[in-house]
């Protein structure tokens, strides 16, 4: 049973569930790959992506990798790893994300945010806070973390409810759970407006779904797409106006409700979501919106190997939205079995994926064009 909305990321592992047809009578394109890069890493959930904007549009991008020494690197436009800083356990510990924006690192924590000038992370930094005062914790745990040109960003704000009860489930999926945070010189508490037009489905408020957030990006500023999970169209929000456009049939995620047992039992739950499909994240590319996918595994524990199907270890793909044409593409493209969807984002005109090895002890970091 969910008792609060406010987890960690890393219990997103445990969110994606729509069944969906056989890959194989999908027809699918194979990426061409261009480049990787190798990092040795415990863990391909504790890394975190952002860019440093160059005035040539050639970007550099930042990874940070949060072990026990946090290692901050950069990418540099020829594409070679640079060890750049070390950071102290007082900055990554209990980090969510953190992104480069006017010469400063803005570090986000649940409920708190920190601004660190570039390259100086032993001083204290600029804080600040939401507000907490009706038990809302902040978050942003599967969508991009980035400052808009006007110091606003899109964050999750998470009702501290029940949704394993009708009760709360009514409320929590009734909610407005995308804000916009706007921060502001002077003021310690960071303003927080709910986007309305970023809702929930009305048969979330009736049925159990264990999907905690919506899926979204920003396209520009006061333009943004969105999805859910168990959803079989995207939404796209500009000037007020909302449109819906269908996902096609050979894509489709639709599944059930899942089943009481799911609320009480994590195997249940876990065994639900490993053989079910679902949308898992959005990103702009060009002029083109990127969804990705989960597809569910045949079955929750693997015999013939002794594994269970977890979400390194399931297929996903990415289909197509041209934002011209105002629809979708037909075909799809295969990504890595072992990349991790959630972790993916565009820099230098290319699509950039984190996956790991079979060992699970290596970290990919992959570029692709379409």
């Amino acid at each position: 049973m969910i008792k609060k909305a406010s987890l960690a990321v890393v219990s997103l592992l445990c969110i994606y569930s729509c069944r969906n047809a056989p890959v194989n009578k999908i027809v699918q394109h194979k990426l061409q790959f261009t480049d990787t890069l190798k990092i040795k890493a415990e863990s391909i959930f504790r890394i975190y992506m952002s860019k440093i904007p160059a005035a040539n549009g050639r970007d550099s991008l930042l990874l940070l990798l949060d072990r026990n020494a946090s290692l901050l690197y950069k990418i540099d436009t020829a594409t070679h790893l640079l060890g750049i800083d070390t950071l102290p356990e007082r900055v990554t510990d209990g980090l969510i994300a953190f992104t480069f924006y006017k010469g400063k690192y803005h570090m986000l924590y649940e409920n708190l945010l920190k601004i660190f000038p570039d390259g100086d992370f032993g001083i204290n930094p600029k804080q600040y806070s939401f507000s907490t005062s009706n038990g809302d914790a902040y978050h942003s745990a599967i969508s991009e973390f980035k400052i808009d040109i006007n110091g606003s960003f899109l964050i999750y704000c998470i009702p501290k409810l029940n949704i394993g009860e009708v009760t709360g489930r009514t409320q929590y999926f009734s909610s407005k759970i995308v804000h916009r945070g706007i921060i502001k010189e002077g003021k310690v508490l960071i303003e927080t407006q709910p986007l309305e037009d970023i809702t929930f489905p009305e048969r979330y408020r009736k049925f159990y779904y264990n999907d905690l957030y919506p899926v979204f990006c920003s396209l520009g500023e006061d333009i943004v797409a969105y999805t859910v999970q168990y959803c079989d169209s995207i939404a796209l929000i500009s000037g007020g106006k909302k449109e819906y456009f269908k996902i096609p049939k050979q894509f489709s995620v639709a599944a059930a409700s899942a089943p009481e047992a799911c609320v009480q039992s994590k195997t249940e739950s876990s065994a639900y979501f490993a053989t079910h499909s679902a949308n898992g994240k959005l990103l702009k590319y060009k002029q083109k919106i990127l969804l990705f996918q989960v597809i569910g595994a045949d079955q929750y524990y693997d015999e013939q190997s002794g594994m269970i199907n977890d979400l390194l270890s399931r297929e996903k793909r990415i289909v197509i939205f041209n934002i011209d044409k105002k629809q979708f593409e037909q075909t799809a493209y295969e990504l890595p079995k072992h990349c991790n969807p959630i972790k993916s984002f565009v820099f230098n005109g290319k699509v950039y994926l984190l996956s790991t090895d079979d060992t699970r002890k290596t970290i990919l970091v992959t570029a692709f064009q379409l």
